[in-house]
């Protein structure tokens, strides 16, 4: 009987160990989840703020199609109105080059005029003379 209750009562202590190595493991295996649920809840605000930032590109892609456009446009008209101002100076330097001329030109008339008017004066002067 002594052998019985030795065998039971080793069996006993081998199911004591059994089940504390058991609640050990159930322990552990229930760390490991709540880590792993900590982590999944990390990983999904990670791909919501992902969304949001996708979306939000979107809409700034959107946004740039139109502005580029508008840049393109500017752009052009820009260079035609630099191509205008260019043309105007040219336009301008010239009128004014031919406005010089003719200054020297109403110069030169207006003291040709008066040589013959001090002319004219001269030989009225000699015809009454």
């Amino acid at each position: 009987m002594k052998q019985a209750e030795a065998g039971t009562l080793a069996a006993r202590e081998q199911a004591d160990t059994d089940i504390a190595r058991a609640d050990q493991e159930r322990d552990e295996a229930l760390a490991k989840v709540t880590a792993l649920e900590s982590e999944l809840a990390v990983l999904r605000e990670v791909v919501t703020e992902r969304d949001r930032l996708l979306d939000e590109v979107r809409g700034l892609r959107a946004e740039a199609l139109p502005l580029r456009e508008q840049v393109a446009r500017l752009t052009a008209t820009g260079e035609h109105l630099a191509a205008q101002l260019q043309d105007t100076k040219a336009e301008l330097k010239e009128t004014r080059e031919d406005g010089r001329a003719l200054q020297a030109e109403l110069l030169a008339l207006a003291r040709h005029r008066r040589e013959g008017e001090e002319m004219k004066v001269e030989i009225q002067a000699r015809v009454k003379a």
